[in-house]
């Protein structure tokens, strides 16, 4: 939270990728952030005075199960939760997803888009599951 401590005084919003909703997800893509910091990241940078958090996050990357994706929403939750705590109704949460492309010189490279239905079916999880105030 160093960063934080140095960055400007203006505290509208923190944004960070965690890229999935489940430690298993960001393992496989070798990102190897645990929950549990991620909330307390959370509750570090609502705690000094930033009232909204920016979340990105990818779907449709390769082994990723509808589980997956109901623990973005979970996370999503949590970390608004997070907010209200310190800042009640004025904490936000903003969410960007993005579906997986696979990159040149990575090892997901020979890796298929996942199809369209299943781009589809996992869209509609988010939107039912974070169509909510805040």
């Amino acid at each position: 939270m160093e960063l934080a401590e140095q960055t400007e005084t203006r505290r509208t919003g923190f944004t960070f990728a965690p890229e999935a909703g489940t430690d298993r997800m960001r393992r496989v893509i070798n990102k190897t952030i645990p929950h549990e910091q991620l909330l307390e990241v959370a509750n570090e940078v609502y705690s000094r005075g930033w009232r909204t958090v920016k979340l990105y996050f990818m779907i449709g990357q390769p082994t990723e199960t509808d589980e997956d994706v109901q623990a973005i929403i979970d996370l999503v939750r949590a970390v608004h939760g997070i907010g209200r705590r310190h800042h009640g109704g004025g904490a936000g949460v903003r969410v960007g997803v993005s579906t997986f492309v696979p990159k040149p010189h990575t090892p997901f490279q020979w890796v298929g888009l996942a199809d369209l239905e299943t781009v589809r079916a996992r869209q509609q999880i988010l939107q039912r599951g974070l169509r909510a105030k805040g």
